[in-house]
């Protein structure tokens, strides 16, 4: 975004984690003292220039971690501990997990080898089973239920989700800080505000994703007046909002502050 630098000056402002505040909560839920300068005392434009993390966002976490599902008459919720997994691994924990809470009978879960969608083979259950989609059941989006599956009681029933698994986990993060980017709402499909941008995850598993925006990339929020912040809340976020968990990593940002002298 242009802005216009007649009569400014420029500062790159560094926050990392490491450098966090008594009482923050977390390394990406923090509280950090920027120090008294011009470019926080006298801003009237800011952008965020880079963002450096790990990517150790697991695919299943505390958002997506339960599945439920109706066994007859009775709603039944497993749990999938919290890890990083391949639909293989999922698969044999979900089974597994099913199989222990069901009245009667078992399922078999594979995936089809044509379009990657998961088959669930329901084996001597006394009653109906029903699977929920995203909405009744957090973890029916991974596995690509968007509906309601229903296995008639019966020696054997089969169904097939009807969207391929989703196990590539977080891809995109944003940066929130209230003090800084107040009311700024970069996506009107989420209820995800005061950020500077959202950050898309293109490192694998594990390795540190960097991002680094340009002048002309950089969402550049202008101040109708001069703004003084010194102490600034920093939250990454997913586009629920949820604060998202860097596994005791570190999170380094740069902001690029403009600021008046006169």
């Amino acid at each position: 975004m242009f802005v216009d630098t007649k009569y400014k000056l420029s500062k790159l402002l560094r926050i990392s984690s490491t450098d966090a505040l008594p009482g923050s909560v977390s390394k990406s839920d923090f509280m950090v003292d920027l120090g008294n300068n011009d470019a926080t005392e006298k801003c009237t434009n800011i952008g965020l220039k880079s963002c450096i993390f790990c990517n150790c966002f697991y695919n299943v976490n505390e958002n997506n971690q339960n599945f439920t599902f109706l066994d007859d008459v009775t709603t039944r919720t497993v749990i999938i501990p919290i890890g990083q997994y391949t639909t293989t691994t999922y698969i044999a924990a979900l089974k597994a997990a099913i199989d222990a809470v069901l009245t009667s009978g078992s399922v078999a879960i594979t995936q089809s080898t044509v379009n990657s969608k998961l088959t669930f083979v329901f084996t001597g259950t006394s009653g109906d089973v029903t699977l929920y989609p995203k909405a009744s059941n957090p973890g029916g989006n991974l596995v690509g239920i968007t509906s309601d599956l229903i296995a008639n009681a019966g020696n054997t029933y089969t169904v097939t989700a009807q969207a391929m698994p989703r196990f590539y986990g977080l891809t995109e993060v944003f940066v929130e800080i209230n003090e800084v980017f107040p009311t700024l709402l970069l996506d009107p499909s989420t209820a995800v505000r005061n950020v500077g941008a959202n950050i898309p995850i293109t490192a694998p598993f594990g390795a540190l994703n960097h991002y680094e925006a340009s002048n002309s990339q950089m969402a550049m929020f202008t101040y109708p007046s001069r703004r003084n912040f010194r102490t600034v809340h920093v939250r990454l976020i997913d586009r629920s909002g949820n604060v998202v968990d860097l596994q005791n990593n570190n999170l380094r940002l740069m902001l690029k502050s403009y600021y008046e002298t006169y």
